[in-house]
């Protein structure tokens, strides 16, 4: 069987994001595809963004690409599906793909599942819901989502709760570009964030982006006259537009030009952690975060909003509140020593197992095997 065939027959087909960019889902997908090799499982990628050398593994489905992407999807034969997107299309067609009998495996990320539900016009709204109940099993990356499926679903049977970090590997994206390299030298404490200008459909600037000039203004007030700022965006689409356009209005009308370096993400977080003080994450909603786990599992000081639940060692700020923000952010950079020696007692979770179980659980029944309880 040459290649080509292979990957079109593979045990688990991946529709979403494989990187650059680097961040969040993106690499949640980059790292489940070893993983899935290790366990004897073939794969094929479907990829939603940019565009890639095309493999037998990837197949690029964006804009053009698309339709032929999707049909090739649609007829290869595969066991199982996993559907990670933020969007209500492709969850529709999650759907969709279910009602045909194939082993669908829904992945939910962030808010747009409860805004869809609860905020979402009439089709966006039917859209999610008719995915939720029809695929064979959902993933919620913390409980509020999970919770919200169930109840869509009508029972907690296949949904799962499993947040999207998997460990990197050795030496993975270990190169650090030399802007960062420049800049983390000339600036300290130099903190860590990651995320996107462009704001939601009701105006909210839900990565805090603002928030953060404003904090680094006032910790340069408070004695920090060297503090820095690395703001690595998520989405290249983010790398040129009026929003970014504004932001680096703010930041020379608080004459922090120097103080701020915008990067877009083309390599690994990870690598970047390990040159700056801390990060911070004063999201107004989130899901769960992998970056916030990766820090953690690097022992760099985290703090977070408290808009959702964070994980064992996270520092947690008032969601919005520029003032206590300032508060825990001073505390950490005071601290930080400290916070790191406590952090390499913290043991990461390991996810893989759970979300092995489930995708084995999908392979089994798909081949009419005896199905195995898997661990919420």
């Amino acid at each position: 069987m040459n290649s080509e065939r292979h990957a079109k027959q593979a045990d688990m087909a991946i529709y979403g994001p494989y990187p650059p960019p680097y961040g969040g889902i993106s690499v949640h997908v980059k790292r489940l595809c070893p993983l899935l090799d290790a366990a004897g499982i073939t794969w094929r990628v479907y990829n939603a963004v940019g565009d890639f050398e095309v493999i037998p593994e990837i197949v690029n489905v964006t804009r053009r690409k698309a339709r032929a992407g999707l049909a090739s999807l649609l007829y290869s034969r595969h066991k199982a599906f996993y559907v990670l997107s933020t969007r209500s299309l492709p969850r529709l067609w999650a759907g969709l793909l279910a009602r045909r009998r194939r082993r669908v495996i829904l992945h939910i990320d962030g808010a747009s599942f409860h805004d869809a539900i609860h905020y979402g016009g009439w089709w966006e709204r039917h859209e999610n819901l008719f995915a939720v109940r029809n695929v064979w099993g959902v993933i919620g990356v913390n409980r509020s989502i999970t919770e919200l499926a169930a109840e869509i679903r009508g029972s907690k049977d296949r949904v799962w709760c499993i947040p999207a970090y998997l460990a990197p590997a050795d030496g993975d994206g270990n190169s650090v570009d030399d802007g960062i390299c420049a800049f983390t030298q000339c600036h300290r404490p130099t903190m860590l964030a990651m995320g996107r200008v462009s704001r939601d459909r009701w105006g909210a600037d839900v990565y805090g982006v603002e928030l953060l000039i404003k904090l680094l203004a006032r910790l340069q007030d408070g004695g920090w006259e060297k503090a820095g700022l690395v703001f690595v965006l998520r989405s290249p689409e983010d790398s040129e537009g009026e929003e970014l356009l504004a932001l680096r209005r703010m930041i020379e009308r608080l004459g922090l030009a120097d103080h701020v370096l915008i990067h877009c993400a083309d390599g690994e977080l990870v690598p970047m952690m390990d040159r700056c003080d801390l990060m911070v994450r004063p999201t107004s909603t989130d899901g769960d975060s992998v970056a916030v786990r990766e820090a953690l599992s690097r022992c760099l000081p985290v703090v977070a909003s408290d808009c959702v639940v964070r994980p064992e060692g996270a520092i947690l700020h008032r969601t919005g509140d520029l003032t206590d923000l300032t508060i825990r952010v001073s505390e950490a950079i005071r601290a930080r020593r400290e916070i790191a020696a406590s952090l390499r007692r913290l043991v990461p979770d390991d996810h893989w197992p759970q979300l092995r179980c489930v995708f084995e659980e999908a392979l089994n029944t798909a081949d009419s095997q005896p199905e195995r309880e898997c661990r919420r």
